[in-house]
């Protein structure tokens, strides 16, 4: 999710658009960052999300499943996402 403008939705808030799609469609992981990580062919890096998880979760001293391998949310500030990228 990449809002427009200068209104950022709550993770609450994209869970709850996202509750429409089948559980099949719906991301595993929500993670809070300032921008998507691209790769040089304008994909977005899955890799680079899924360290930016796991290093953010070993900075919040969680390990295991919290380190980015199951169901990870990480926020940034006070719940509010700039972006989030999912599934993977």
């Amino acid at each position: 999710v990449v809002p427009a403008g200068s209104t950022v939705p709550t993770l609450p808030e994209v869970r709850s658009e996202l509750a429409d799609l089948p559980a099949a469609h719906r991301p595993r992981r929500l993670l809070a960052i300032a921008a998507i990580p691209m790769l040089a062919s304008g994909k977005p890096d899955r890799e680079a999300a899924r360290r930016i998880a796991r290093d953010r979760a070993a900075k919040e001293g969680r390990t295991g499943s919290a380190a980015g391998e199951g169901r990870t949310e990480a926020a940034a500030g006070e719940g509010r996402t700039e972006a989030a990228a999912g599934s993977g």
